[in-house]
């Protein structure tokens, strides 16, 4: 399998797993995926970091959509991926299923 075979088959597993749709290659013009209320940039890379470049582009497709965003990165070879959200997103997402109290009001900043 190619790599741009893997990475369309990893954009396809992300999609089923948020239940959102790939989209059609669009380069830096669009998100991989888009869901019901969610945009959703994958990246299945070698290195083991998360590149800034990565979240700028995640958010500018989520600033162009209207939509919160996400960016999903997978290394090469690993069954394991990680998410990165907003702070202000994953907080809210952690309250909203009970798994933060929701009396706590501090900032992500600590404040």
């Amino acid at each position: 399998m190619t790599a741009r075979a893997r990475g369309k088959s990893f954009e396809r597993t992300v999609a089923d797993l948020f239940g959102g749709r790939r989209q059609p290659p669009t380069g830096a013009a669009g998100p991989d995926v888009v869901c019901p209320g969610l945009v959703v940039e994958c990246k299945r890379v070698d290195e083991a970091g998360i590149r800034g470049a990565w979240i700028r582009q995640a958010r500018e497709h989520g600033r162009r959509s209207g939509l919160p965003w996400a960016l999903v990165k997978a290394e090469k070879g690993s069954p394991v991926s990680v998410t990165v959200l907003d702070t202000t997103l994953a907080v809210e997402l952690l309250r909203n299923a009970g798994l933060l109290d929701t009396a706590s009001k501090r900032g992500a900043d600590g404040a």
